[in-house]
């Protein structure tokens, strides 16, 4: 569980973002999802992303692919509620989607929270 701030960087990483990434959480804490994307990833979901939270609206399952940091990728299926407390904060979990792992993935199941601020 986390927070996102306006610049939407992670302040929050749970330590099983090591499993589905391969970085640990204090790798991703100051980076933002679109960081642990490829650009033309990042420049699919931004739009998607920023459009759910600015209208305040639950994200749901939102497929998007990450690099681990071993290079191969991983399809994350990504959920969160945006906070609506002043602070704009955003709650969001990944999970890795089994059997959806592109080059070497172990194809578990394996959730992670993410906080932004």
């Amino acid at each position: 569980m986390g927070s996102q701030r306006a610049r939407r960087v992670h302040t929050y990483a749970s330590p099983r973002i090591q499993e589905i990434l391969g970085y640990s959480p204090e790798e991703v804490v100051g980076k933002t999802p679109f960081d642990l994307m490829k650009p033309e990833e990042a420049e699919r979901i931004r739009p998607l992303f920023y459009k759910l939270v600015t209208q305040k609206q639950p994200i749901k399952s939102l497929e998007n692919i990450n690099i681990h940091r071993d290079g191969h990728e991983v399809i994350l299926e990504t959920s969160g509620n945006p906070d609506s407390g002043r602070e704009r904060r955003m709650c969001r979990v990944s999970r890795g989607r089994p059997g959806h792992y592109r080059a070497q993935g172990s194809g578990t199941q394996t959730a992670a929270t993410a906080g932004y601020h």
